[in-house]
C-alpha cells in the first residue's frame, strides 16, 4: 500500500522485511538442505546465520539514519529493531563456543524483537486512526521542521524565511 501512497521509504522497508522473512525461512526448512549443507558443523552454520544477521542489523542501520526526519515512533521501532538484529546475530556467533551465554544474548534479542512488535503495532494502528472514521489519534511524536513560527522568524529577525 506504500507504493499507492507514493511513500518510497515505507515501500522499501516493507519490502525489504518481507524478503528476510522469506530468506531466514530458508535457514530453517529442513527439505531445503542448507543446514545439511554443513555437513554437521554447527560451528559453520551458526556462525552463517550470524553473518545473514548482522548484514540486516547494518541494513536496519541504514534506514534508522534514512527515517532521521520521520517520527519518534518509527526512530523507536528502526533503533530496536537494529539492537534485535545484533543481538540475535551476536547470539549465533557465541552458540557453539558459549551456549549459556548465548541463550542469554538471544534472549535481549528477543525482548529488543518484542519491544519493536509492539511500537510498530502502535504506529500502523496511528496509520488507520483517520479523521473521517474516528475521533481518537495516536501520536507519533512528529518532527516539526517547518517554517519558524511569526514570533521567532521575528526574533530571529528574518520575516519567516529560512537562511541556508
Amino acid at each position: 500500500m506504500e507504493f499507492r501512497v507514493g511513500n518510497t521509504f515505507g515501500s522499501t522497508l516493507h519490502c525489504s522485511y518481507g524478503a528476510f522473512w522469506l530468506s531466514f525461512a530458508m535457514f530453517i526448512v529442513p527439505s531445503l538442505g542448507i543446514r545439511d549443507a554443513y555437513a554437521g558443523d554447527e560451528r559453520a552454520f551458526t556462525v552463517a546465520v550470524g553473518i545473514f544477521l548482522m548484514a540486516w542489523c547494518l541494513l536496519t542501520l541504514v534506514f534508522t539514519i534514512g527515517a532521521l526526519k520521520t517520527n519518534i515512533t518509527i526512530l523507536f521501532v528502526l533503533g530496536c529493531l537494529t539492537l534485535a538484529f545484533f543481538f540475535l546475530g551476536l547470539a549465533q556467533f557465541i552458540a557453539v563456543p558459549h551456549p549459556s551465554a548465548a541463550i542469554k544474548v538471544n534472549q535481549t534479542g528477543g525482548a529488543f524483537s518484542i519491544f519493536c512488535a509492539l511500537a510498530a503495532l502502535y504506529a500502523g494502528a496511528s496509520g488507520i486512526m483517520l479523521p473521517e472514521s474516528t475521533w481518537v489519534r495516536f501520536p507519533l511524536g512528529e518532527f516539526n521542521y517547518g517554517n519558524p513560527s511569526p514570533a521567532a522568524a521575528a526574533e530571529n529577525g528574518s520575516n519567516g524565511k529560512q537562511h541556508a
